[in-house]
């Protein structure tokens, strides 16, 4: 004769609210799509990209359900690594072996647009925290 008494507020959603994994796919997805457009108008990845990235990590943590906030913060660096591994390949350099190209290549991006990858990580930070505890 136990009673099950929720004791949780249900969660508040509207019709923006994403859920996690819609963070990841809209994520992935846009970075890929974004990159794709840079690396074939210049044949390498610049700051262009740089800046979507930064773009999408804002937008998405605006619009992530308040439940799934980390998925914002995590996603841009997963975003841009799925995007260099895969349209990035465009920009691929053409001396060594494949596997040394292929390090070099992954390397590389993840270095020169650390500061980029970050700054979207900060962004999705910050964004989340002002959502989660300014907002009643």
């Amino acid at each position: 004769m136990t009673e099950n008494i929720q004791t949780t507020e249900p969660a508040i959603t509207s019709k923006l609210d994403i859920t996690y994994l819609r963070v990841l796919i809209v994520n992935v997805v846009a970075m890929s799509f974004i990159m794709g457009i840079d690396v074939v108008s210049d044949q390498k990845i610049s700051e262009f990209s740089a800046v979507g990235l930064v773009v999408l990590a804002f937008i998405t943590s605006l619009l992530v359900r308040r439940g799934d906030y980390l998925a914002a913060v995590w996603s841009p660096a997963i975003a841009w690594l799925f995007a260099v591994l895969t349209v990035g390949q465009l920009a691929l350099k053409d001396s060594g072996s494949f596997r040394i190209k292929e390090a070099a290549h992954i390397v590389n991006s993840l270095a020169d647009f650390a500061y980029w990858i970050l700054g979207a990580t900060a962004v999705a930070i910050v964004v989340t925290f002002v959502r989660r505890f300014l907002r009643p």
